[in-house]
């Protein structure tokens, strides 16, 4: 589902850029926000639909599990997501450098695995990169739980906590390349982002600002805004509670 509305995605944006040359620019650059506002919009109503199945299906084991496994699973997510894609983006420079980057990243490594241990799904590994090709697909072997951690914490856990790592692998890749680039650069997967926080109940309010571009004037602002937005998603998820669940949806 979300890769068909990539693909549509896509396509819009080409029609659109082919229309700047070929109609009234004025008319289409108007145009343009409406249709993907719509595009958004339709991604978020099929979000919530499948949001009423997660809770569902997590709510026994969530209201049995510690509160704070919601943000340990979130966090798991985040520290491999963030070291996963700083490992890739040095993966072909000089020995040193990679090293430099590692050791860098060792406590935070360290942290991927204590987390690991207290919900009981290590080991935790980083995703491997050895082509450019792997690199580029990050974000989609994530998604495709290439490593089996996401499915693990599921069984170890609910369907929700699943959802929490793996929005914190997309967040972790996207302030990877905010951090890595000084706030020059932000990529955040928005309908990675947007699905799986919605289907863990996390509220839009909170998820939003980290899965598009911050505001600000320069790069230093931006990246300011971005960091703020991360505390908040982050203080947003300690404070969750047991999603509800509709008896009467079917």
């Amino acid at each position: 589902m979300v890769r068909v509305r990539h693909i549509l995605r896509f396509i819009f944006v080409v029609l659109v850029i082919t229309a700047l040359y070929a109609g009234p620019e004025r008319l289409w650059i108007s145009l343009a926000p409406l249709a993907l506002s719509f595009f958004d919009a339709s991604s978020e109503t099929a979000w919530q639909r499948e949001s009423v199945s997660v809770a569902k299906a997590s709510a026994r084991t969530d209201e049995r599990l510690p509160a704070q496994w919601r943000l340990s699973a979130y966090l798991l997510g985040f520290e491999l997501g963030f070291c996963s894609n700083m490992m890739g983006s040095v993966a072909f420079e000089a020995p040193s450098k990679r090293v430099g980057v590692s050791q860098a990243l060792a406590s935070s490594i360290k942290a991927a695995e204590d987390l690991a241990r207290e919900l009981g799904v290590g080991p935790a590994a980083l995703f491997p990169v050895a082509t450019v090709d792997e690199f580029m697909r990050l974000k989609d072997r994530m998604e495709a739980d290439e490593l089996g951690l996401a499915s693990r914490i599921e069984a170890a856990s609910s369907r929700r906590h699943r959802h929490l790592f793996m929005l914190g692998m997309h967040v972790g890749a996207a302030a990877s390349v905010a951090e890595s680039t000084s706030g020059n650069v932000h990529n955040p997967a928005h309908d990675y982002i947007g699905r799986h926080a919605t289907l863990a109940g996390v509220p839009a309010a909170a998820w939003k600002p980290v899965a598009g571009v911050p505001d600000g004037t320069n790069p230093a602002s931006r990246l300011m805004a971005y960091r703020a937005a991360l505390a908040a998603l982050e203080q947003t998820i300690s404070q969750l509670g047991l999603m509800p669940v509709d008896s009467n949806t079917s």
